[in-house]
């Protein structure tokens, strides 16, 4: 399958517990069918995880009516979404995804699909409470925010990153000044100038201890 062939996206669900179905399940359950592995090209577990099935170069098996299967990215949550919700961190990662894709594979917000909104396709999939955000997600309400997100997390990290750096930069000048003052105290020791000494042990305590 040559990506310019590819202008849809389909989304299922593994009709499956969301936080027990492991992508290596999912795959051992295809391979018992006798396809060539996992028939999705994404899946995305319970715990937000994302795994590679096939390539995208490879047609999936996960939407056979209207040939779907030849000009589509299958994608897979974990769950059974006709009684379980997906988890935040497994939208999170689907709308990066989606994000992803869209503009990598110029694909349209129109040509999102859930697998049941497919042309003759006869199922639940990927289950109401999956399609209501496939839903809001085409309808442009989810898109632009996870960007924003990100970037602010970024500035967010770089601030911090910069703050650490100060603090390290502080101490290692006190370091310095330490260094300094304990070398010129050895010296004046080394003289047998006990006065001046004491003194320098009183200036070290005053900078020091503050």
């Amino acid at each position: 399958m040559k990506k310019e062939d590819i202008k849809f996206i389909v989304i299922h669900h593994s009709v499956s517990s969301r936080d027990k179905t492991t992508f290596e399940s999912i795959d051992k359950y295809h391979r018992s069918k006798g396809w060539n592995g996992c028939g999705y090209h994404f899946v995305i577990t319970g715990n937000g995880s994302l795994h590679n099935g096939r390539d995208l170069t490879v047609v999936g098996c996960h939407a056979r009516d209207d040939g779907m299967n030849y000009k589509s990215v299958g994608i897979a949550l974990t769950g059974d979404f006709r009684t379980e919700l997906p988890s935040d961190i497994q939208l999170r990662v689907l709308k990066i995804l989606l994000n992803k894709l869209r503009n990598t594979l110029s694909i349209p917000t129109e040509n999102i699909l859930g697998h049941c909104e497919v042309k003759n396709a006869h199922t639940p999939c990927p289950g109401n409470n999956l399609l209501k955000w496939i839903k809001q997600y085409r309808d442009d309400k989810l898109i632009d925010s996870e960007p924003d997100t990100l970037r602010q997390e970024n500035l967010e990290l770089r601030k911090d990153n910069s703050g650490l750096k100060i603090t390290l930069n502080q101490c290692q000048q006190k370091c310095q000044k330490k260094q300094k003052l304990i070398s010129e105290l050895k010296t004046r020791i080394d003289n047998d100038d006990k006065m001046v000494a004491r003194f320098f042990i009183k200036i070290i305590r005053a900078v020091f201890n503050r």
